[in-house]
């Protein structure tokens, strides 16, 4: 099994790698997308081997306006904007590449948080990760389901109006999920040491489920529990 199942990232690739790579995710200004699995290459909108599907164009920018000032995208520099149903699947043709059901892995994200909104990754009937708000209170949650029960654990979603990583760890084996926000352990839940459910089977997508508009910078997927030290130099950047 490879170390990284996927490094998906937004625009130009600058993020920390710590492990081979299975396949990658670009997209640029030109709003044109290759997806690479294994040794097969598509372009995003097309069913050749299902790797990556787009949902809907987004829009792309180097800086976030946010009551009246002007933040930059860090990391890569270039975020994609994403109105109401945008997002991205990864199609089924890479559920057997992500391999995401048994477990440890990490999914790491850098999203703007304005403070509303609803931004969710999701494979469905088995994992929702979530940055939201819900009367007047920001959530930062993460969702597993084994054997048809639904484990939640809930954090912080950080400041208002900045970038924030957020990072989600399932390790059922050992702690079980965590999340964490710029680096700080904001929840922690136990769940059996078994599979997520996996049948039947779904992509894994992202989408903004909300009417504020989202801003995603980069999406990181690891086959294990990250270190301290991944979590702080991701935090980092």
């Amino acid at each position: 099994m490879s170390k990284l199942f996927l490094y998906a990232t937004l625009c130009f690739l600058t993020y920390t790698v710590y492990a081979e790579k299975i396949a990658e995710y670009k997209l640029n200004g030109g709003q044109t997308g290759v997806a690479e699995t294994k040794n097969v290459i598509d372009s995003a909108g097309e069913s050749k081997s299902d790797a990556v599907k787009r949902l809907t164009f987004p829009s792309w920018t180097t800086v976030v306006k946010f009551q009246g000032k002007e933040i930059p995208v860090p990391g890569t520099g270039v975020a994609v904007g994403m109105t109401l149903s945008n997002g991205h699947s990864f199609g089924n043709g890479a559920d057997d590449e992500l391999m995401l059901d048994e477990g440890p892995f990490s999914i790491a994200f850098k999203l703007f948080y304005r403070g509303q909104g609803d931004f969710r990754i999701i494979k469905k009937r088995a994992l929702e990760i979530r940055v939201f708000n819900e009367n007047g209170k920001g959530h930062f949650v993460g969702t597993v389901i084994i054997h048809g029960k639904a484990y939640h654990v809930w954090g912080s979603p950080g400041k208002v109006g900045a970038w924030h990583e957020y990072i989600l760890i399932f390790n059922p084996a050992r702690k079980g999920i965590q999340i964490f926000t710029d680096g700080k352990l904001t929840g922690q839940y136990g769940v059996p040491n078994s599979p997520m459910d996996s049948k039947p089977k779904s992509p894994l997508f992202y989408q903004n489920f909300g009417k504020s508009k989202q801003y995603l910078e980069s999406l990181v997927i690891f086959d294990h529990a990250l270190s301290g030290k991944e979590i702080q130099e991701l935090s980092k950047k």
